[in-house]
C-alpha cells in the first residue's frame, strides 16, 4: 500500500492511503494539521524553557565550582604561610 504524505515535520507525519479526500475527511485533515501545529508549539516552547534551565544550571555549577576552588586556595595559602612562619620563627 502507498502512502501520500500530507505533512512531515518534527517527528509527526500525517499521511493518507488515497490521493483524492472525501469532502467530509478534509474538516479531520484540518484538526489533524492544526493538532500538528499545536504540537509543534508547545515542543519548542519546551525546548526553550530546557535549555533555559540547562543555561542555569551550567551557570549556577560554574559559581559554585569558583567559590568552592577559592575556598580551597585561600585555605591552601593560609596554610603554606602558617607554615612559613612557623618556619621563619625557628631560624630567628
Amino acid at each position: 500500500m502507498s502512502f501520500l504524505l500530507w505533512q512531515r515535520e518534527a517527528g509527526v507525519t500525517i499521511a493518507s492511503a488515497r490521493l483524492v479526500l472525501r469532502a467530509d475527511e478534509v474538516p479531520a485533515l484540518r484538526d489533524a494539521q492544526q493538532l500538528r501545529d499545536e504540537l509543534e508549539s508547545l515542543r519548542r516552547e519546551q525546548q526553550v524553557r530546557m535549555q533555559a534551565a540547562r543555561n542555569a544550571a551550567h551557570d549556577e555549577g560554574f559559581a559554585a565550582g569558583l567559590q568552592e576552588g577559592r575556598a580551597q586556595a585561600r585555605d591552601e595559602i593560609a596554610a603554606t604561610l602558617a607554615a612559613l612562619a612557623t618556619n621563619a620563627a625557628r631560624h630567628e
